[in-house]
């Protein structure tokens, strides 16, 4: 597939998730050589509409030059001409060159900013490999429901929806564990760390949970460190991984009280303060607009960290500081990071991209009550990082 078709696609992932009935395209697309049936079977078992649409997304600018083309024609025939007509717009006279890091989340990525030379993504001097397929496992661990006093973490499962679309559309293998406790987090860890990753080349842990400083929470309340999280991955204890790049997203609090007119939090033991006896007209305002709006803050601790090479660690934000989640639409953090790696995944590599999520958390997002974010990652890894989704 040319360059350009491929970016007309990205630019258009969203509309066309949303909107794609993929059941109809699929016998077009296999009379036209696209797919064929083991490929399309493979496509449906990815799960429902939407999930089936990303599989297909991903997997189509691996289909030949020919593949955008005939894409837009099963389009037309199967009658979704308006997701046609949107594709057909993005096509330019001239190729188009790939995308770069923009300096707003609302700028428009232009041509000539990103450098001419540099690392291909084949040198593996420089570039992990990254060709298996799938890419590797990926192991979400969602933590919603305590026992105890910590609070029910709303939205969460939104941010679990997202990543596991995320990482499918990355082509890694995705396992979703809920509501599971330090024990059972320890037990699947170990798990994981004992199965053969040969055949792979990257590991991806998302935990989402209740935290404390350099900590977070089981569903029995009992502290988990994060430095045991990692260790089971490091190039000590699972000797299948060693060389390969291991990526932990961390979404969790690190404990400290938060300022007022946070209505809750994922610090365990952060009392919210008492709204005043008689709220002002500004005050019912801005409860208004921040309903459904909740904080929580990550464990962000360097000193915590291993100090294992190819790691990289992707905190919500810097120690300290809270980072927003909304009960409807999922974290800041996390909604950022789908929404770049989506669209800059086939073009950009990991530290790029994350300099992106930081920019567009920072920038584009603000609670009604002027709060502001800035995610953390912290890396280990030796090479870039290019996961190039369908090659």
């Amino acid at each position: 597939m040319e360059e350009y078709h491929r970016q007309i696609l990205i630019e258009n992932r969203v509309r066309l998730a949303k909107d794609m009935k993929p059941k109809f395209l699929y016998p077009i697309l296999v009379e036209k050589k696209v797919f064929n049936d083991d490929m399309i079977e493979e496509i449906e078992a990815a799960g429902t509409r939407f999930d089936q649409c990303n599989a297909l997304l991903r997997d189509l600018p691996g289909r030949g030059k020919q593949a955008f083309q005939s894409f837009v024609e099963a389009l037309d025939e199967a009658e979704q001409t308006d997701l046609a007509d949107l594709l057909r717009n993005g096509i330019k006279s001239e190729s188009r060159e790939p995308f770069t890091v923009p300096q707003q989340p609302s700028d428009k990525v232009t041509a000539d900013a990103r450098p001419s030379h540099g690392p291909q993504t084949s040198d593996p001097t420089r570039v992990y490999t990254m060709r298996a397929k799938p890419r590797g496992r990926a192991l979400i661990i969602n933590n919603k429901t305590f026992s105890g006093r910590l609070n029910t973490r709303s939205g969460t499962d939104v941010d679990c929806s997202n990543l596991k679309g995320l990482f499918q559309f990355l082509n890694f293998h995705v396992k979703v564990e809920n509501d599971k406790s330090a024990a059972d987090i320890c037990d699947l860890l170990l798990q994981y760390s004992q199965l053969d990753h040969g055949s792979y080349d990257s590991f991806i842990l998302a935990v989402l949970s209740h935290g404390v400083e350099g900590q977070i929470y089981g569903t029995d309340e009992r502290l988990l460190p994060v430095k045991k999280i990692t260790e089971y991955f490091d190039n000590l204890h699972c000797k299948t991984l060693v060389g390969k790049p291991k990526l932990f997203f961390i979404q969790a609090c690190r404990g400290d009280k938060l300022d007022r007119g946070i209505e809750q939090t994922d610090a365990a033991g952060a009392d919210s303060p008492e709204p005043p006896a008689t709220p002002t007209e500004e005050e019912l305002v801005r409860r208004l607009l921040e309903e459904s709006m909740v904080v929580e803050e990550t464990d962000a601790m360097r000193d915590t960290l291993p100090t294992q090479s190819d790691m990289l660690l992707a905190y919500a934000t810097v120690p300290g500081f809270v980072s927003w989640r909304n009960s409807m639409a999922g974290s800041w953090f996390i909604q950022a990071l789908t929404e770049v790696l989506t669209q800059y995944a086939p073009e950009e590599d990991l530290l790029s991209m994350l300099t992106i999520v930081n920019d567009k958390v920072a920038t584009r997002f603000q609670s009604a009550g002027k709060n502001k974010q800035m995610p953390a990652p912290v890396t280990m890894l030796r090479k870039k990082l290019f996961f190039n989704p369908g090659q």
